[in-house]
């Protein structure tokens, strides 16, 4: 069942990355790959916030950590 969640969170990621993608570049032309850049900083921040917020949750709800961490961070930034 874990394998849904981490399919789930890596979907979502993967569309928020692409999305972040589109608008930064539709906001900035540059020849610099900002969005990828951006989306790579934001899922860092995310994944430790997500790493230190989810330690309580992980005992009750063990879907938690694998849809977030490892799914929509790791879609998030092409882990």
């Amino acid at each position: 069942m874990m394998y849904l969640y981490v399919f789930i969170g890596g979907g979502l990621g993967c569309l928020a990355r692409f999305g972040l993608g589109q608008f930064v570049n539709y906001l900035i032309k540059s020849p610099f790959p900002l969005g990828t850049f951006l989306s790579n900083m934001f899922a860092c921040a995310l994944l430790a916030l997500f790493v230190v917020g989810t330690r309580e949750y992980s005992q009750e709800h063990p879907w938690v950590q694998p849809l977030l961490i490892i799914g929509f961070c790791g879609g998030f930034s092409t882990f």
